[in-house]
């Protein structure tokens, strides 16, 4: 009976070491930073395949010089990646600065006209009448002050972050770029219960949220690539 019991429990071990193995990752993994950079993570025992040596060594020079030129092709292949992404990003980047751009003048206008309504009284008038008189003049201009003091905050922190985006290049600045921009999309849909809801207004944010997605995988994929490429570039 002893013996069956460490035969069992040895059984066990094995079965979970077993699954343990399985379990590990036997292909290199990519990890992103808490800074937004992109790491490469290689298992302990991860061996790169070797190719076939069949042609290879017939079609080996006299020189021997074959593997430096297939070395240099392969940074040659990567350096050309490298530049056809950021060359993409670029493009896209210049949209979206002529986004970010419109929309500021846009944003800028609708502020006026919503301090020159609100000053008039127009705008207290029509809110007053939409709720029926059950809210009062002075709560609704209150609302309205709180309303723009607000918009006010989130506009410069919304343009800070923006450029910081694109300033820096790195998807964790995207990514809280495009947290921003969602932000507002809510916020603009909240602000058609005071009866100012913009819908050009909210078009841009929502085209600038799609851009910084878009940005935020290019650049991931920009420190993807090896760094000699991106030296070589």
């Amino acid at each position: 009976m002893s013996t069956y019991g460490a035969t069992e429990q040895e059984c066990k071990a094995d079965a979970e070491q077993g699954k343990a193995r399985k379990a590990m990752p036997t292909a290199p993994i990519f990890l992103e930073n808490p800074d937004g950079t992109i790491t490469e993570a290689v298992p302990s025992g991860f061996r790169e395949a070797k190719p076939k040596s069949g042609r290879r060594s017939r079609e080996r020079g006299s020189d021997g010089d074959s593997d430096g030129s297939a070395g240099s092709s392969a940074e040659d292949h990567a350096a050309s990646m490298y530049s056809e992404v950021d060359f993409l990003y670029v493009r896209h980047e210049r949209v979206l600065l002529f986004l970010l751009v419109t929309e500021l003048l846009l944003e800028v206008l609708y502020n006026v006209v919503y301090v020159m309504r609100m000053m008039d009284g127009s705008s207290v008038a029509e809110l007053v009448a939409m709720y029926s008189f059950r809210i009062s003049t002075r709560s609704a201009e209150v609302l309205f002050w709180v309303v723009f003091a607000i918009q006010l905050v989130y506009s410069v922190v919304y343009y800070v972050v923006a450029s910081l985006a694109v300033w820096t290049k790195r998807p964790m600045q995207y990514r809280m770029f495009a947290n921003c921009g969602l932000i507002g999309i809510v916020g603009l849909l909240m602000l058609a219960y005071v009866d100012k809801f913009n819908l050009i207004v909210f078009f841009l944010h929502l085209l600038s949220y799609i851009y910084a997605r878009f940005l935020q995988g290019l650049t991931a994929s920009l420190l993807l690539l090896p760094q000699q490429a991106q030296q070589a570039v």
